[in-house]
């Protein structure tokens, strides 16, 4: 009769009395019983090999895990198979532990233009440190020279051509050798405006 009169529903007299602004205290929710395993989740982040982003660091603040899991999933079963038992914690749901690697900005996969052919291969022993110290070198000098120019007026354009593509994409091998016609994709980018082009 009540909420007739006034012409308002049941919910907005709950939300009213939820949101007073009155000096009532209000009840103290316990403590979550899941505080203790989100710890021990984040333990388990804290443990894990990192890298930060090599070309990416100024526009991402994510972390990237080594590369030795290919999935969410199959790190989550690491998690709950390996480090639980070991630590005698009892394993999150994979939502919660999904969540809580998205709040700690992680990520699983580094961006495809993070891997440097050069640094790979000086990772892997392949080419000398001064050969790696050569490259750097000029990386800084072009980042300084992208810098400058981009903050005089001038048009500023980076370029990329991507690998010469089949005009029909096929799996077939005699296709494949038939097929004469290839396309070649070309992306212009205007630093200063910050505009894409692609050219087919």
């Amino acid at each position: 009769m009540f909420l007739n009169s006034l012409c308002v529903g049941e919910w907005v007299i709950k939300k009213w009395i939820i949101h007073n602004d009155d000096d009532v205290p209000k009840k103290v929710p316990k403590n979550n019983v899941k505080d203790k395993p989100r710890r021990q989740v984040r333990r388990f982040f804290d443990s894990l090999p990192k890298l930060e982003s090599h070309y990416c660091h100024k526009d991402s603040s994510k972390l990237y895990l080594e590369p030795l899991w290919t999935s969410k999933s199959q790190l989550y079963n690491v998690y709950k198979d390996d480090f639980c038992p070991r630590e005698k914690a009892e394993p999150l749901s994979i939502t919660s532990f999904c969540n809580i690697f998205e709040d700690l900005n992680l990520s699983l996969f580094r961006p495809k233009k993070d891997l440097c052919d050069v640094c790979e291969s000086f990772k892997t022993g392949n080419i000398t440190q001064s050969v790696h110290k050569m490259h750097n070198d000029m990386k800084k000098e072009a980042s300084t020279k992208l810098v400058k120019d981009t903050a005089l007026n001038n048009e500023v354009f980076a370029m990329d051509l991507q690998s010469v593509l089949l005009s029909q994409r096929s799996n077939v091998s005699a296709l494949y050798y038939k097929i004469k016609l290839t396309a070649h994709n070309i992306t212009l980018y205007n630093v200063r405006k910050n505009k894409g082009y692609c050219y087919i």
